[in-house]
């Protein structure tokens, strides 16, 4: 089991997969972001609004904080778990954010 620490000051895409682990992130500012974990957390804070997110775990839960100030379009599910989206939406967003969960839960909040 191996996790990974995005850098914060890392503003380039970011394309992150793993079998068994979680990403850990604070104060990201990449514009595109691609997380997949197999079995783990994804637990991501970003400083500044990314245009695309896709956040995903298989069985584990995933965690997103953003910039509260803008709207996202979010497309949130899990299949046996919980989902909580508590920012900002607007399907017409040029932010979009997709994330989910088979079996875990799903959480997108403003970042503190």
């Amino acid at each position: 089991m191996s996790d990974a620490r995005i850098p914060g000051s890392l503003s380039g895409p970011i394309n992150i997969t793993s079998q068994a682990g979680s990403i850990f992130g604070q104060n990201v500012s990449s514009r595109s972001a691609r997380l997949h974990v197999a079995a783990g957390t994804i637990e991501v804070t970003f400083s500044a609004a990314p245009a695309t997110l896709t956040a995903t775990a298989t069985a584990g839960s995933v965690m997103l904080r953003v910039p509260g100030s803008v709207p996202y379009a979010v497309d949130a599910s899990t299949s046996v778990g919980s989902t909580e989206v508590s920012v900002i939406r607007s399907a017409a967003s040029p932010h979009a954010i997709t994330a989910s969960a088979t079996t875990g839960s799903v959480t997108i909040e403003p970042a503190p």
